[in-house]
């Protein structure tokens, strides 16, 4: 039959949100409600290119990541980008390099070029996804690997700065220890006794 028509999203979003802490381990990504196949794609060249990068600086140049692993899932319209590194202990320090990467790749005027690395494994990955391939015929839709052939600098930047937004973030970083709230709870703690009377 026919491609049921799915429902749209009207309620308004979430910002930011926090998915709990995991010992020693980075979890960062961002979710959406109503891509397009193409921004689909546009979501598995990050997340590829993230992964690469967290291979690359974190694990490479600074030794602190390790299996970083990037996926993406997708439900109807709506899906989650999620980042995963295990940190041994530098979660905070894998935090802040994460906030430069995205930082990257909005500013970027040329994000296909910021990028060039993911596409190929993208690609290959896209090619070999008999399921993906599968349920873009069902829902006719264009074949993703076709998709991610016609993207541009152009297309890519608008969709990164649609998408690639605060408000769609969420993540946790495990700090490497408790020292510091403990002695801001102590400071606290010191200064209600202090100022409270007697």
């Amino acid at each position: 039959g026919d491609a049921s028509e799915l429902p749209r999203v009207e309620a308004s979003e979430p910002g930011p949100f926090p998915l709990g802490s995991s010992e020693d381990v980075l979890i960062q990504g961002f979710y959406w409600y109503d891509a397009t196949p193409s921004q689909e794609v546009v979501w598995r060249l990050v997340a590829k290119h993230l992964e690469q990068r967290a291979l690359d600086v974190l694990r490479k140049e600074r030794g602190l990541a390790y299996s970083p692993s990037a996926q993406i899932v997708r439900r109807g319209g709506g899906g989650m980008l999620e980042l995963r590194v295990k940190t041994d202990g530098r979660a905070d320090e894998a935090a802040a390099w994460f906030d430069e990467e995205v930082s990257a790749l909005r500013s970027s005027s040329k994000p296909m070029s910021h990028m060039a690395a993911a596409v190929d494994p993208v690609r290959n990955a896209l090619l070999d996804d008999s399921l993906r391939i599968a349920l873009a015929t069902i829902r006719e839709e264009p074949a993703p690997e076709s998709l991610l052939s016609k993207l541009d600098d152009v297309a890519v930047a608008k969709t990164l700065e649609a998408l690639l937004v605060d408000r769609r973030s969420f993540g946790t970083a495990s700090p490497q220890s408790n020292l510091w709230s403990i002695l801001i709870l102590a400071l606290f703690g010191a200064c209600l006794l202090y100022t409270s009377p007697s």
